[in-house]
């Protein structure tokens, strides 16, 4: 779930049969970089959110089952009924609300991120390497849209020139001047303007979604209403090009009040709770299907670049040193999730640099040495600059509010004098004026299981979500080199000296790492908590009569 509509628009605005997978140099998750050739497969067994990512010259063994798996039925029964807490959709138009449609079951892309951290084909059947810069394309000769057309080349081409012009987004991850030729009826070829290593990593994105007109998809299940700010309904697509999903109709409502989610699951109007709050774990006891993961999601602190009193490096270090995250993860997720020590979560095939830890004596030294003066009341000062500041929080995530309250109360020992601003939009709020001090954010680091995808939407200069303003020619140089690389090894070595600069800059301050937290009754089966909340319906799930 990503913080609110406005953040999904602009930063991602945010059972396969067949072969085994083969390669002639391996594209894994993680790193993201291919020269080679990502097949079609059924998907890996259930591994966990640490598996760590694939390496070069790796190979899959035969196709198997994850765990829960449900046979494919030959007619869909039943209703699912469930929950969510936030990305609801605001229109059922592709051009405008990927994320939340790929993430309900109703949109596909031609690749996607399993749970396990894989990157597998997912509309297309596979995708290979002609050459550094040119990406061929192979379709599922079965694949078709709602209406019952096939999914043609021709209609990716369309798609991906439409999605082009509705996300500007998306050419931070494939540039719009690629050149796109029609093969045949199932084939194209990508031709990008400079060699791109994470190509099948980006082509998962949720800009990418497959479409036809912005109304036609592919997903498993075809939306019958949307109540905007209430309900989707939807009904299984019995043509999908995996076989009908097990569940025949879909309800899902928006429940923003966690309270609210948990007694409609209890009370039995729903089957299924998606945001559950840490709080709540205990108290669900035996008579539901609890499952946690540890994520991809990072809180984090977003901080004014632009003005004081963050455009000081030496106050900017000082914070991460003074926070106490620990107590933070115990505050804000009753103790779920882990403390973030920098911008990935370890053990997910990315290697992560650790950037940050409490260390409280340093901070204070930092803040001395930096000219940081504590005054008669209590609030440090600088050059006539006191250390106040407002801090934004909003309602997207329940945990936020609880970490500013603690922030304000950690902080102050060291000498800051902290405002909490409860706004009803932090992304809109950001996107619409650069007038604010500090925010507290949210973000899916791994997308598309590539690191450079995080860097372009949200550090780098002009990027959609560089809510900061940050800006770093060595970082730029860094994601240069990592954009053209093919080598997995070279471009895990790229995406560190990236992080290193981001450490050494202390850009932004992180917290968390969020887990994500279902429940279901125990009719519902075949369902798989993913890492990633780009994927949240499947067409695996099934609900006993």
């Amino acid at each position: 779930m990503h913080t609110d509509q406005t953040h999904a628009r602009r930063m991602h605005a945010s059972a396969i049969s067949g072969a085994a997978w083969t390669r002639r140099t391996f594209l894994g998750l993680g790193v993201g970089a291919a020269t080679g050739l990502l097949a079609s497969c059924a998907p890996a067994p259930a591994a966990g959110p640490n598996a760590p990512a694939a390496s070069a010259g790796q190979v899959t063994g035969a196709a198997t089952s994850v765990p829960g798996t449900v046979s494919r039925p030959s007619q869909s029964t039943g209703e699912l009924k469930m929950a969510i807490d936030g990305e609801f959709p605001a229109t059922l138009d592709a051009t405008k609300n990927a994320y939340q449609l790929i993430r309900l079951g109703v949109a596909e892309t031609l690749t996607r991120v399993t749970p396990q951290n894989k990157l597998v084909p997912w509309l297309a059947r596979e995708v290979s390497a002609v050459d550094p810069s040119t990406w061929r394309v192979a379709l599922r000769p079965n694949a078709k849209f709602w209406d019952g057309s096939p999914v043609t080349a021709q209609d990716v081409q369309a798609a991906f020139q439409a999605n082009w012009a509705a996300y500007p987004a998306a050419a931070g991850l494939v540039s719009k001047d690629t050149q796109i030729k029609v093969v045949d009826a199932t084939t194209l070829e990508f031709k990008t303007p400079q060699p791109l290593g994470s190509f099948a990593n980006a082509i998962s994105a949720q800009f990418f979604l497959v479409h036809k007109n912005g109304t036609t998809l592919t997903g498993p299940y075809k939306p019958t209403n949307l109540a905007v700010g209430q309900e989707l309904t939807a009904e299984a697509f019995a043509e999908h090009w995996d076989g009908p999903p097990p569940v025949a109709k879909l309800s899902v409502r928006l429940v923003t009040d966690a309270n609210a989610r948990m007694l409609a699951l209890r009370s039995g109007d729903v089957d299924f709770v998606y945001g559950v709050p840490p709080q709540a774990v205990k108290s669900l006891g035996n008579d539901f299907t609890v499952a946690t993961i540890s994520s991809g999601r990072e809180d984090y602190l977003v901080v004014n670049h632009r003005r004081p009193p963050f455009n000081d490096r030496a106050l900017r270090e000082a914070t991460a040193l003074a926070v106490d995250r620990a107590a933070l993860l115990a505050v804000g997720l009753a103790g779920q999730g882990s403390v973030a020590s920098g911008m990935f979560p370890p053990d997910v095939g990315i290697a992560n640099v650790p950037m940050q830890a409490t260390d409280p004596a340093r901070a204070k030294q930092v803040l001395d040495d930096a000219g940081w003066q504590l005054g008669a009341d209590g609030v440090r000062a600088k050059g006539g600059q006191r250390l106040a500041f407002q801090l934004l929080s909003a309602p997207a995530r329940t945990e936020w509010t609880p970490m500013a309250v603690a922030l304000q109360a950690q902080l102050k020992p060291f000498g800051y004098e902290i405002d909490i601003q409860q706004v009803k939009n932090i992304g809109e709020q950001l996107a619409q004026s650069q007038d604010f001090d500090a925010a507290m954010y949210s973000a899916n680091m791994l997308v598309t299981g590539d690191p450079q995808y995080i860097f372009n939407q949200t550090l780098v200069s002009g990027g959609p979500a560089n809510y900061g303003g940050y800006a770093s020619p060595q970082l730029q140089a860094a994601l240069d080199k990592m954009q053209s690389e093919t080598d997995p090894a070279q471009r895990q070595v790229l995406s560190q000296q990236a992080q290193e600069v981001i450490k050494a800059d202390v850009a932004n301050i992180y917290l968390l790492v969020v887990p994500f937290i279902a429940a279901t009754s125990k009719k519902i089966k075949g369902y798989t908590l993913h890492p990633n909340d780009l994927y949240v319906v499947d067409n695996q799930i099934s609900i006993a009569s």
